[in-house]
């Protein structure tokens, strides 16, 4: 049996591919990338992961939009992260940069169903086949168990798997 190695986080960000907390700004980029991801869904031999009902995108960028407002003291609040395949566009003074970047992974978590639940979130993850194996999953986890620990205090994390 092979043992694994286990190594510490980087402390440097990974600008080729930052992850970055998902703004309401970013809504379309993040629903494009949802409805790659579930196009992606049992084709050439990966394994369906695409369970919830075809949503057009006005669906999803609606019910992203709501989870994302909605205040941690609210039952089912969502807070998403997004993997960038490269720096974001960005609005200033010389215009956007990178405008061929897109959203090519996440990971959400969305809070209780009733206040009762409010210290516990179920975690939800995504990546474009492309990206995968790269430890972009691996980053994006380190970034939402940091948030989940610090600003939002959670006591658990419960991981929602088929």
């Amino acid at each position: 049996m092979q043992r694994m190695e286990r190594t510490q986080p980087s402390s440097e960000p990974d600008m080729v591919t930052p992850i970055l907390p998902a703004m309401k700004e970013q809504v379309r980029a993040f629903t494009a990338f949802v409805l790659e991801h579930a196009a992606e869904s049992g084709q050439d031999g990966l394994p369906p992961h695409a369970l919830q009902p075809d949503r057009s995108g006005e669906e999803i960028e609606a019910m992203a939009l709501e989870r994302w407002a909605r205040p941690l003291s609210s039952p089912r609040w969502g807070r998403a992260w997004l993997l960038w395949s490269g720096p974001p566009p960005a609005a200033g003074p010389a215009g956007f940069h990178d405008p061929g970047a897109r959203v090519v992974g996440h990971v959400e978590l969305q809070g209780g169903r009733i206040s009762a639940e409010l210290h516990r979130a179920t975690l939800g993850i995504g990546m474009l086949s492309g990206y995968r194996g790269q430890g972009h999953g691996k980053r994006l986890m380190q970034a939402v168990i940091g948030w989940a620990r610090g600003e939002a205090g959670l006591d658990h994390i419960d991981l929602g798997v088929f």
